[in-house]
C-alpha cells in the first residue's frame, strides 16, 4: 500500500510504502519548477502544490498547484505506480488550492470543483474521459463566488478548503470573521466534533432572509447540536448572535480571543492528536451510534460490547497501563 504526499514549499508530489519508519525513502518524486513568476508572482514565485486526491473511481491522483495555475494528473497503474498525465490548466493567476467531486446522479458523469485562492472563486469543470489511457475535461462551465447575490468575499479572506456531501458544495473561507455569510457555512462547523469560535465572531443562517427552504439533512445537524428551541429561533429570524451566547447554547465548545484563534485550535488538536487513538476512535464511534439510536438494537448493543472488550487486548491498552505506573508518556501505535 501507497501513501502519497504533496510538498508546497519543496515543490514536489512523493509516494512512500506503508508503513512509513525513520528509513523510509519515496517510492516515486515529480518535482516542479516554474519557468517564470505567474500574474501574482508575490504567490506564483514557484510551483505551490497543496494536496493530492483521487477521483470518484480511484483510479488517478489530482493535485492543484496554486504556483503554477495547474490541476497536475496522474494515473494509478496496476502496480501501484503513478503515470504523469496532461495537467488541467486553470485562468492564469487563478491559484488553485482545493478540489473536490460531485458525481451526477444515475450517470458516469463527473465535475471537479476547483477552489482558486488567489481569484477567490470555485471552477467547475466536467471530466471528459475520451479513448485515451488518462481523463482530461472539458472548459469550465460554472465560476462561483461562494457567497450570496451582492455580496464580495471580503479583501483580507480567501477561498481555502472545499468538500462534497450528497448535492451540497461546502467552501471555506479563511480570515472570514461572520460564518453567517455563508450559507451552510456554520452547517459545516456543526458537523465537526469539537468547534472553536473567535471572540468577535458572528454566528447565524441566513435561509429566512433568502427564501431559502433548508435541507432536512442540516436541520437535524442543528438539533442535535443546540436543541428545538433555539434551532427555530436561529431558523425563523435569521438574526445573527455573538461568540458567547453561541457558547452558552452548545453551539460553539470555546471562545478564544481573536488573535489566538488558530493557536488555540491547532493546540486543541495536538492534544487530541497527542491520545491514544484506538481510544479516540472507539469512544467517538461509541458517541456517534449513541447519538443516532436512543434505543440501541440488541445487534449494536453487542457490537458496542464487543468493542470494549477487543481494547483490553490491544498494545495500546497494555501500554497506557505501563507507562502510567512507570509515570512516563505512553508510546501509541493504534494497535
Amino acid at each position: 500500500m501507497l501513501i502519497l504526499t504533496s510538498d508546497s514549499s519543496g515543490a514536489a508530489v512523493s509516494t512512500f510504502q506503508i508503513p512509513i519508519t525513520d528509513s523510509s525513502t519515496a517510492v516515486q518524486t515529480f518535482e516542479f519548477t516554474l519557468a517564470k513568476p505567474g500574474p501574482n508572482p508575490d504567490r506564483q514565485d514557484a510551483p505551490h502544490p497543496h494536496e493530492v486526491f483521487t477521483d470518484p473511481e480511484r483510479g488517478f491522483i489530482l493535485s492543484p498547484d496554486l504556483g503554477a495555475d495547474l490541476v497536475r494528473i496522474y494515473q494509478i497503474t496496476g502496480s501501484g505506480q503513478l503515470r504523469e498525465c496532461d495537467p488541467l490548466s486553470v485562468t492564469p493567476g487563478n491559484g488553485p488550492r482545493h478540489g473536490a467531486w460531485y458525481v451526477i446522479p444515475g450517470t458516469d458523469q463527473y465535475v471537479l470543483y476547483i477552489v482558486n485562492e488567489l481569484s477567490n472563486n470555485v471552477v467547475s469543470y466536467p471530466i471528459n474521459w475520451g479513448p485515451g489511457e488518462c481523463i482530461s475535461f472539458n472548459s469550465s462551465s460554472q465560476v462561483i463566488t461562494p457567497y450570496p447575490p451582492g455580496e464580495s468575499i471580503p479583501s483580507t479572506a480567501n477561498v481555502a478548503e472545499i468538500r462534497s456531501t450528497g448535492r451540497n458544495m461546502f467552501v471555506s473561507v479563511r480570515n472570514e470573521a461572520s460564518l453567517a455569510r455563508q450559507v451552510g457555512g456554520l452547517e459545516l462547523a456543526v458537523s465537526c466534533d469539537l468547534r472553536i469560535c473567535a471572540a468577535g465572531a458572528e454566528l447565524g443562517m441566513p435561509p429566512a432572509r433568502l427564501g431559502l427552504i433548508y435541507g432536512h439533512t442540516g436541520l437535524r445537524r442543528f438539533l442535535e447540536t443546540i436543541g428545538l428551541p433555539r434551532t427555530r429561533e436561529m431558523f425563523f429570524t435569521g438574526r445573527n448572535i455573538d461568540a458567547a451566547r453561541a457558547e452558552r447554547i452548545g453551539l460553539v465548545n470555546e471562545v478564544v480571543d481573536d488573535e489566538r484563534i488558530e493557536a488555540d485550535a491547532v493546540a486543541l488538536a495536538a492534544t487530541i492528536a497527542a491520545a491514544a487513538p484506538l481510544s479516540t476512535r472507539g469512544n467517538k464511534q461509541v458517541i456517534d451510534v449513541l447519538a443516532a439510536n436512543p434505543v440501541l438494537s440488541p445487534a449494536q448493543e453487542e457490537e458496542l460490547v464487543e468493542l470494549r472488550r477487543a481494547c483490553f487486548g490491544s498494545a495500546d491498552f497494555r501500554e497506557g497501563v505501563r507507562a502510567f505506573a512507570e509515570k512516563r508518556r505512553p508510546v501509541w501505535t493504534g494497535e
